[in-house]
């Protein structure tokens, strides 16, 4: 079961696998646990009251069929909805986030299939948010940070692996230069193991912060 989600801090970091069906109430967060959550079952949940008017966070973090159609239907059946985390929802592409009308903050570390496009979009629509939404993609990272590096499909049967790097520098809008530190597991398949590695894509990075945190459970707050 999650603790309440008293930061956002300690709320972005839960990143949770998708379990329902039991239902509890605990310091002004709901918890979902039991059988695993599938998409059928997430459709049937989101016309029940509990994603409705109420909701203020939610995590979906790490549900690996999560689409850009679930998370419009989220935004839809929980108006008030100010923070959303989806983390490593892989089937991701180009969720439209900004038919949430009260959203303040998206994450959306490595969700590595979202189209360039998305983000692009994305940063062209800012300055019209005045500050009031947040978008972590959107945020640069910094110079000598300790990321990850996905590796995509079709490396020797190791698609969706992440590897430990370094940012070297950021060369343009969603770009940069990294340092792929030295690997033996996957080294086959990265092909640049120890080794720098130009124009990688912001998709396909993501912070370590959030890679070994992850919990059982859907998480809630509500208003």
């Amino acid at each position: 079961m999650f603790a309440a989600m008293d930061s956002l801090s300690n709320w972005e970091r839960a990143a949770p696998e998708p379990y329902s069906l039991s239902i509890n109430f605990c310091n002004q967060s709901l918890t979902i646990n039991g059988s695993p959550l599938s998409s059928a079952t997430f459709e049937m949940y989101a016309n029940n009251t509990f994603f409705g008017n109420f909701v203020k966070e939610l995590n979906l973090s790490w549900i690996d069929w999560l689409e850009d159609g679930h998370v419009k239907m989220v935004l839809e059946f929980c108006p008030h909805l100010t923070k959303i985390c989806l983390i490593s929802c892989v089937c991701l592409k180009n969720p439209d986030i900004l038919c949430g009308q009260n959203l303040r903050h998206v994450l959306l570390d490595g969700c590595w299939n979202l189209e360039t496009a998305f983000l692009t979009d994305l940063e062209a629509k800012a300055p019209n948010w005045n500050g009031l939404l947040n978008v972590d993609l959107l945020e640069d990272m910094q110079q000598t940070e300790l990321v990850q590096v996905v590796i995509l499909p079709g490396a020797h049967g190791h698609g969706g692996s992440w590897v430990d790097a370094r940012i070297l520098e950021k060369i343009g809008p969603f770009k940069y230069h990294i340092f792929v530190l030295e690997t033996e597991q996957f080294n086959n398949a990265v092909g640049f193991s120890g080794q720098i590695a130009v124009n990688i894509s912001r998709q396909h990075l993501r912070k370590t912060c959030f890679c070994n945190s992850r919990k059982n459970g859907l998480n809630f707050a509500y208003m």
